[in-house]
């Protein structure tokens, strides 16, 4: 094999383990710039974001049993949070620009007693919209691709009754292991303080592991070493839908981290931006490939370039042969679904997508180089 860029952004320096080991010793946490960008007073930090939303959705005080709309094109994470929390999932279908479909949702609406709204790939579903026409309905906004995603001039998160964020497996920013909870409606406030205090709490030595495997992570995904051992060898036998212990989020080494890069978010936004342009500078009108108009929108992070064609797999090998790693997004969420109790057909155009999904990087860690060969590896196969 050779060195092969890697899709995901596993960013962790040295400079980045040094400072999360002296947090390790630290009372000090500034979180004053995170809850002034998301407009709040306080977020509960969690392990994984999966823990955060069963947390909201335990919150809500349903009957066991209730019924709570999902996105079919999604993460297992977010029905077996549903199911985690007592409740089933109902699953919603998707359009082609991966919002929620408001004509599937009409229809399945009064089968409904709350709602996740995920916002996929940066992309944002209007959920204000959905609060008027369903004033009743709690929903909360998923924003594990999403952060500093704006709609209309607000951003996500800040309108459903909760909203939760993931900084784990190479999302935005990268920060490794870790998600956490807002709470827009206080009528939940004090559920969510129980359910949160009632979580075990991460030990020191839990600390320093997280911290020192954040690195072992980040050199995995260096090229030379992703090439030739993480992507053929490591990751082939490493399980998909793995379930971990729910707990406290690291209480200070991830929030310091977290918190330092927020301070330059306007940046990485900006870069990763740039990097999406460039990609799709000589492509963007070819018919054999369509992206999202909302990719490199100015409200939108550009967390990952989602494309619709016809065969993602042919993509996918030939980038590998070039030294690329595309991805097939979500690829297996049908077979995720039906696992738990979604009917075949019932929602066509999630089904679709799972087969035309294909992802390309555009994050803030790829150098100049790496930028243009990706573009080159996208504008060769499509010659």
């Amino acid at each position: 094999m050779k060195p092969i860029i890697p899709r995901l952004n596993y960013q962790w320096t040295w400079s980045d383990f040094i400072q999360s080991v002296i947090a390790l010793f630290s009372s000090t946490i500034t979180e004053k710039v995170l809850l002034n960008l998301l407009n709040t007073d306080k977020l509960f930090y969690t392990n994984h974001a999966r823990t955060a939303l069963r947390i909201a959705l335990s919150s809500l005080g349903l009957p066991k049993g209730s019924r709570v709309g999902v996105f079919i094109y999604n993460c297992h994470t977010v029905p077996g949070a549903v199911i985690k929390a007592g409740y089933e999932p109902v699953f919603i279908d998707v359009t082609d620009d991966f919002t929620i479909d408001t004509v599937d949702l009409a229809a399945k609406v009064s089968k409904l007693d709350a709602l996740i709204v995920t916002h996929l790939f940066g992309l944002p579903t209007d959920v204000q919209s959905i609060k008027t026409r369903y004033p009743k309905l709690p929903i909360i906004e998923d924003c594990a691709h999403a952060f500093y995603t704006f709609y209309q001039g607000k951003i996500l998160g800040s309108v459903g009754d909760m909203a939760t964020y993931s900084t784990g497996k190479a999302k935005f920013p990268s920060v490794a292991s870790g998600g956490y909870l807002m709470v827009n409606n206080k009528y939940y406030e004090q559920a969510v303080q129980l359910a949160y205090q009632a979580l075990p709490k991460a030990s020191f030595l839990s600390e320093l592991k997280s911290v020192c495997m954040s690195l072992v992570m980040a050199l995995l995904h260096k090229p030379w070493l992703y090439g030739f051992f993480t992507l053929p060898i490591l990751k082939a036998k490493t399980p998909v839908d793995r379930d971990e212990q729910e707990s406290t989020m690291l209480r200070t080494t991830k929030r310091v981290y977290l918190c330092n890069k927020i301070s330059h978010i306007d940046y990485l936004v900006s870069k990763q931006k740039t990097n999406a342009s460039i990609i799709l500078s000589g492509i963007n009108n070819h018919n054999s490939l369509t992206i999202s108009k909302n990719v490199v929108s100015s409200q939108t992070n550009s967390f990952m370039i989602p494309c619709r064609v016809g065969n993602p797999q042919a993509y996918v090998n030939f980038a590998v042969s070039k030294g690329v790693e595309f991805g097939r997004h979500f690829s297996n969420a049908i077979m995720w679904a039906t696992k738990f109790g979604y009917t075949l057909g019932s929602c066509p155009n999630g089904e679709k997508l799972v087969r035309e999904v294909l992802v390309i990087p555009c994050s803030y860690n790829l150098s100049k180089d790496q930028v243009q060969k990706i573009e080159h590896v996208l504008r060769d196969y499509l010659l």
